[in-house]
C-alpha cells in the first residue's frame, strides 16, 4: 500500500521532499534518524525525526521498516510531550491504518489508548471561583 502525499509538518529544510518524493527525502531522514541520540539539537527534534523517517518508510511501502520507527517515534513523542502535534497525528494514522489492515485491534485500541490519555492529561480546567 502506497501512501499519499506527506504534508510538510514543520518547516526542517532537511525534510522538505521536492515534489513529494519519499525516495530521495528518505536518506535525508535516515541520517538525521540515525544521529538523532547524539543531536544537539535536542530530544524534541529527535523525536520528530524518528517520526518523519518512520512516515518516509511508509510512503514508500516498506512496513517492515515503517513500523518499528514509528513506534519508536511515539515513544519518543510521548516523552517529549509531542502526542498532540500534527507529526503525532499523521503517525498515529500511519499506525492504526497498519494495524486495521492486518488485523491486530489489540495494538490498534493499546494505541488509540495511548493518544487518548495524552489528550485528557493535557485537558486544563479553569479553577472555580
Amino acid at each position: 500500500m502506497k501512501i499519499g502525499p506527506v504534508p510538510l509538518l514543520y518547516p526542517c529544510p532537511a525534510f522538505i521532499p521536492a515534489r513529494q518524493n519519499f525516495t530521495e527525502a528518505l536518506p535525508l531522514a535516515q541520517q538525521l534518524f540515525e544521529s538523532r541520540t547524539d543531536s544537539p539539537l535536542g530530544d524534541a527534534t529527535a523525536a520528530r525525526a524518528a517520526a518523519f523517517f518512520g512516515i518516509y518508510l511508509a510512503g514508500l511501502d516498506r512496513w517492515s521498516e515503517a513500523e518499528p520507527a514509528l513506534l519508536s517515534a511515539v515513544d519518543a513523542l510521548e516523552n517529549t510531550h509531542q502526542l498532540l502535534t500534527p507529526v503525532a497525528d499523521k503517525v498515529s494514522s500511519l499506525l492504526l491504518y497498519r494495524y486495521r489492515s492486518t488485523n491486530r485491534p489489540a495494538e490498534a485500541g493499546a494505541l488509540t489508548g495511548r493518544f487518548a490519555t495524552a489528550s485528557s492529561s493535557s485537558t486544563k480546567t479553569l479553577p472555580s471561583n
